[in-house]
């Protein structure tokens, strides 16, 4: 019981970090999400885009405020397109150390010495 605790804390504690190690991944490895989220930033540089996203009061955007504001959301999409790609990544290769977690674990459950019909 006491292995099987420690499997649900290590598991919970997992999933709390999970997030931020999938776009920590990407930020130390993918010149593309970087340059993406540098892109967004000088985006937000302007100030009636960045007031138009932090505040609920009617704003009106000139045709090129608009023309950025949709190039923020398509630059946001695409990097949660990526972040989504290596949770899902990485999900699968967890998935696959959870199955032989499990296995060890529901084996380590079983007894290690079946009676026989002989004896």
């Amino acid at each position: 019981m006491e292995n099987y605790d420690q499997l649900l804390v290590y598991l919970c504690n997992r999933l709390e970090h999970f997030d931020n190690d999938c776009v920590a991944f990407l930020k130390n490895h993918s010149k593309k999400y970087i340059e993406t989220e540098q892109e967004m930033n000088k985006i937000l540089e302007h100030p009636v885009i960045r007031k138009f996203l932090i505040n609920s009061d009617d704003i009106y955007l000139t045709e090129e405020e608009h023309k950025l504001f949709i190039r923020y959301m398509g630059l946001e999409n695409y990097l949660y397109t990526l972040e989504s790609t290596i949770i899902y990544l990485l999900g699968c290769h967890d998935a696959a150390m959870l199955q032989k977690i499990f296995h060890e674990f529901k084996n380590e459950k079983q007894p290690k010495f079946q009676r026989t019909e002989e004896q």
